[in-house]
């Protein structure tokens, strides 16, 4: 089963070149070239940027060091505003990449965008990933950098309430601390924006199980969940990797989730919804039409992109304005 055909031409026609040009056989690369691969950055200039979007006038980039419970440290790239006030709110902004790929200064266009339009700053951690680091450890650090966050330290600088945002699998890794927070009596979390997550890794859902979706496809999936969960210490059912098999939803910072019609990941974030919902979480649930994964992305081929930044900073500025100014 495909949904490409739903697609607007302009989207379709570059996923297509996408795939056609940037299609990797990660199933044969071994955990160095994955490594290696994870730590490109897409230039933010033109033409990348046409695509990508531009990142905005007056957004500056920062480098902090995270300290997790092992004694390790993991990187952190900060986005703020040079007019950001000491009470700012602060968004942690976990990155997609199917706890395999990428790091945070792929998303600058995204996080610049959320700190310019909230004056927010934006922390994005760049948690350990697979297959070097199995799961639950992006969970922990995850988690880590949350306490880091709340600790307020002088590389944030800004004392105003947290929310915690993810694309895919830091949409997954946003729902997971939400979960963590509540049941560790952790630091209070404003509200949790899940772009197109995966919440569910036991594939239990109809979409999980297409296999033609552009973007990410059916191999993705099943490499990167190898990837993740193979040898893990933990399986795909336990909470700390699937946050809709926790025993309870309730008592969980209001939430946002957006799906694309066109992702696999469709069903289980919009079961996640309502199984919220069902528990009492002030719960926003929008499908964006003919949309593949990952669009939020390239808003410069995706057409309603744009409308669902606005409206992932208008549910962040809600809840950011209505938490405690202090931690």
């Amino acid at each position: 089963m495909s949904h490409r055909h739903l697609m607007p031409l302009r989207t379709r026609a570059f996923t297509s070149a996408y795939e056609r040009t940037a299609r990797r056989d990660f199933a044969n690369f071994t955990p160095e070239q994955i490594a290696e691969d994870r730590a490109k950055v897409m230039p933010t200039r033109p033409p990348a940027s046409w695509v990508t979007g531009a990142v905005p006038d007056g957004v500056t980039f920062s480098t902090a060091q995270i300290p997790m419970r092992d004694g390790t440290t993991i990187r952190a790239r900060i986005a703020r505003t040079r007019s950001a006030a000491a009470h700012a709110p602060v968004i942690i902004y976990y990155h997609g990449g199917g706890w395999t790929l990428s790091n945070p200064a792929n998303y600058d266009s995204l996080t610049g965008y959320l700190a310019s339009t909230l004056g927010a700053v934006v922390v994005g951690p760049d948690y350990r990933k697979a297959p070097q680091d199995k799961a639950p450890q992006a969970s922990f650090d995850a988690y880590d950098s949350l306490l880091w966050v709340a600790s307020r330290p002088s590389e944030v600088d800004a004392t105003g309430p947290i929310a915690v945002a993810g694309d895919s699998a830091g949409g997954n890794l946003s729902a997971v601390v939400s979960l963590m927070a509540r049941d560790l009596e952790g630091p209070t979390i404003a509200g949790q924006a899940l772009i197109y997550p995966a919440t569910d890794l036991t594939r239990s859902h109809p979409s999980s199980r297409w296999r033609e979706e552009a973007v990410l496809t059916g191999e993705s999936m099943d490499f990167f969940l190898e990837a993740y969960l193979n040898e893990a210490d933990v399986t795909a059912e336990d909470p700390l990797v699937s946050p809709l098999w926790a025993s309870s939803h309730a008592d969980l910072p209001p939430c946002l989730i957006q799906t694309a019609e066109c992702d696999p990941l469709v069903d289980e974030g919009e079961r996640y919804g309502a199984i919220l919902e069902a528990a009492g979480v002030p719960t926003r649930v929008t499908r964006y039409a003919q949309m593949p994964h990952g669009f939020m992305s390239f808003p410069g081929v995706a057409p309603v992109a744009a409308q669902a930044r606005s409206e992932l900073s208008r549910c962040l500025r809600d809840w950011l304005s209505t938490s405690p100014k202090t931690r």
